[in-house]
């Protein structure tokens, strides 16, 4: 493999993790698993380095995917 290619590979893998990471986040907070003070710190740290793109895609993917909603049911299932 060459250089270029692998530079592109680990390009990829980065950009993965961090929509893996980001996409974690929304979700610990939607379903009160993060909160705000862990949050706020969070964000504060990771939103500079971060661009629209790469935040716009990972809130598009949580909030449409409805996978915090399930969460936020089955807790809700538990006091019923």
């Amino acid at each position: 493999m060459s250089q270029n290619s692998e530079s592109k590979m680990e390009k990829i893998k980065a950009a993965a993790e961090l929509q893996g990471e980001l996409r974690r986040v929304i979700a610990d907070q939607l379903t009160g698993r993060m909160d705000w003070v862990r949050a706020r710190t969070y964000w504060g740290l990771r939103l500079p380095a971060t661009s629209t793109d790469e935040l716009a895609e990972a809130l598009a993917h949580v909030l449409a995917g409805g996978s915090f909603r399930q969460e936020i049911n089955s807790r809700n299932q538990n006091f019923l």
